[in-house]
């Protein structure tokens, strides 16, 4: 992540999708402007999120926290990506010892409590940022929200399959079942070994 301009983001709040029951949305808004990005969650992180932004101390906080004092570990900020193999979003909590910095993978749910909740930068790449950014919030005070179909679960890719045939909207069911296709094809390279 060396050489990569940030983006501070703050959470906005959580949604769920209308017609797809599945979907649990987190929406973050950059702290200094309007645009939003909309990362898929499970179920459990969106409970945990909105644990937090109703201020409830998660019990994760508090033992991270216990740990991180035995230890002498701070942590310094939680970077959002989507750089996984099957493309879907987690944060990355970087933090030190002394000089030692490492950097830990959980999912966003947590990382986003865990950065709110120790008062340290939520950050995505600027780069990244841009382009899957919307346009913000509307004067309306609706806004568009995108998600990119690799950060999507199986589950929920099927769920928006099985609607977009229903739409006739093949473009999109095009997309999806590609996308769904792919990850077949990653799942059986993965598990295939030569001898």
């Amino acid at each position: 992540m060396a050489n990569t301009d940030f983006i501070n983001l703050v959470p906005l709040g959580l949604t769920r999708g209308v017609s797809l029951q599945g979907a649990y949305i987190l929406i973050l808004r950059e702290a200094l402007g309007a645009r939003c990005m909309a990362v898929p969650v499970s179920h459990a992180e969106f409970l945990a999120v909105r644990r937090m932004m109703q201020g409830k101390r998660s019990e994760t906080a508090r033992t991270l926290a216990s740990v991180m004092r035995v230890f002498d570990v701070t942590l310094n900020c939680v970077v959002i990506h989507n750089n996984t193999k099957g493309g879907e979003y987690c944060a990355e909590l970087l933090m030190a010892q002394g000089s030692d910095v490492r950097t830990v993978s959980r999912p966003v749910g947590v990382g986003v409590v865990l950065a709110v909740e120790a008062g340290v930068p939520l950050q995505v790449g600027a780069n990244y940022f841009n382009t899957i950014t919307g346009g913000g919030i509307r004067g309306d005070g609706t806004m568009e929200i995108r998600v990119p179909v690799t950060a999507m679960d199986s589950d929920l890719l099927k769920e928006a399959l099985n609607e977009a045939v229903q739409e006739d909207n093949f473009e999109m069911a095009t997309a999806l079942r590609d996308e769904l296709r792919r990850r077949e094809a990653m799942s059986h390279t993965s598990t295939t070994t030569d001898f």
